[in-house]
């Protein structure tokens, strides 16, 4: 099989070209583009393959997938399974769309031991449900379900479900974000907070409740540079104090929406933390913020404590994921 592996993402759009002859894909090429640089998914597969053909394809995006057609959360795609598989020259069956997190959480079933950094020691019971979250431009969610000794990935939009305070602190948060949206009562979800966006929205709120805090040299970045990335950038390098204490506050709420998924799903098969953001924020998750917000669940909290979190550092695992998912299921 010649498989067609895609991570669609919001900002970015990874494309791999994979042959297999069972369940594990070995990737022939890869490409990564710019999302905004195209209108629609169609040419930018045209443009990848040139003359290669394909004998099936998969992929992971970035919204709710229904009946194989897909309007994608944070680009203005509409992806349609059957105009797709016309695209590429294969029948309607044998193009598959997911879910990003679900073609993620398929990535976890191979991922190289070496990729993963250990933030929670624990004892993972390999029968039992496995939890998959992911900062990135939004926030994914999704579960490995076991079912008579194998794991299947679902599809949610876990990071639309509603931000829940715990502290003062919180409290302040959400109304600094509901502030910046705007309207009446407008909603604030989970990834409004917990995303790459959100750790600028964090950031800000600490800068608002606390003047004169801010760097000039910081701001000064951040007029010229994306916010978020200057906050990390400033914060894993340790240059700056505030970005760090934002940087840190972000990880443990992070912390504590994997802590929730994690008692929904009963994940006693470990937790994986996955996204870009993740990895930029590797050296501030490893801090304890994160583990600590994670177990922060009154009386589940040594349930918590003993599930092994481990966190992904390979960036390609969506796209591993899709090309995995596509040798099992297409």
């Amino acid at each position: 099989m010649t498989i067609l592996a895609g991570d669609i993402g919001g900002t970015k759009v990874r494309l791999g070209l994979f042959e297999t002859q069972g369940p594990t894909p070995s990737l022939v090429r890869e490409a990564v583009f710019d999302s905004a640089s195209w209108d629609s998914l169609d040419a930018l597969c045209v443009q990848f393959l040139s003359d290669s053909r394909v004998t099936s394809a998969c992929f992971g995006l970035p919204g709710v997938v229904s009946d194989q057609r897909c309007e994608t959360t944070h680009l203005r795609w509409v992806i349609d399974g059957r105009a797709l598989a016309h695209t590429l020259g294969v029948a309607p069956s044998r193009v598959l769309l997911l879910n990003d997190l679900q073609a993620t959480a398929y990535g976890v079933l191979a991922v190289d031991p070496s990729q993963c950094v250990c933030l929670q020691e624990g004892t993972a019971d390999r029968n039992a449900n496995i939890a998959v979250i992911a900062a990135g431009t939004g926030l994914g969610e999704s579960a490995l379900i076991a079912h008579q000794g194998q794991h299947f990935a679902i599809a949610t939009e876990g990071g639309h479900k509603s931000f829940a305070p715990r502290t003062d602190e919180d409290v302040a948060l959400l109304r600094f974000t509901q502030a910046r949206l705007g309207g009446e009562n407008p909603h604030v979800s989970v990834e409004r907070i917990v995303s790459g966006p959100g750790l600028a929205w964090v950031y800000a709120s600490m800068a608002q409740r606390e003047p004169g805090a801010e760097s000039p040299r910081v701001r000064e970045r951040m007029a010229h540079e994306d916010p978020s990335a200057v906050i990390g950038d400033e914060a894993v390098q340790g240059r700056d104090v505030l970005c760090m204490r934002a940087a840190r506050r972000f990880c443990e709420l992070y912390g504590a929406e994997a802590g929730n998924l994690a008692l929904s799903v009963l994940s006693r098969g470990g937790v994986y933390v996955a996204g870009g953001v993740s990895a930029k924020l590797a050296k501030v998750l490893e801090l304890g913020d994160f583990c600590r917000g994670f177990s922060d669940k009154g009386r589940f909290a040594q349930t918590l404590a003993a599930m092994p979190i481990w966190l992904i550092t390979d960036e390609r695992l969506p796209l591993w994921g899709a090309a995995r998912a596509s040798a099992l299921l297409a």
